[in-house]
């Protein structure tokens, strides 16, 4: 079945140096660094691209969905830390 989202969707990871993950309406965007600062305001810069984007193509985000997490690969270590 055609759908008219799918040729706004696809060029979404063009408009902004974010990793983009696409499925079906969810979109994942990912962005790594070794300094939190200039991550947060590389993020903040790539999150306007990324709304400015919408606004064009006339689509609109869910902001009840929005949701932000991060991981540092040291606290990542394999060790269980529950005794």
């Amino acid at each position: 079945m055609w759908c008219p989202t799918r040729i706004y969707i696809n060029d979404l990871p063009l408009a902004t140096d974010f990793f983009s993950l696409l499925f079906a309406d969810d979109t994942t965007f990912q962005l790594s660094g070794n300094d939190l600062n200039d991550l947060f305001l590389k993020a903040n810069l790539e999150l306007k691209k990324a709304a400015d984007w919408f606004s064009t193509n006339k689509l609109t985000l869910n902001v009840k969905k929005q949701q932000i997490s991060s991981a540092n690969p040291s606290d990542m270590n394999g060790q269980n830390n529950a005794d």
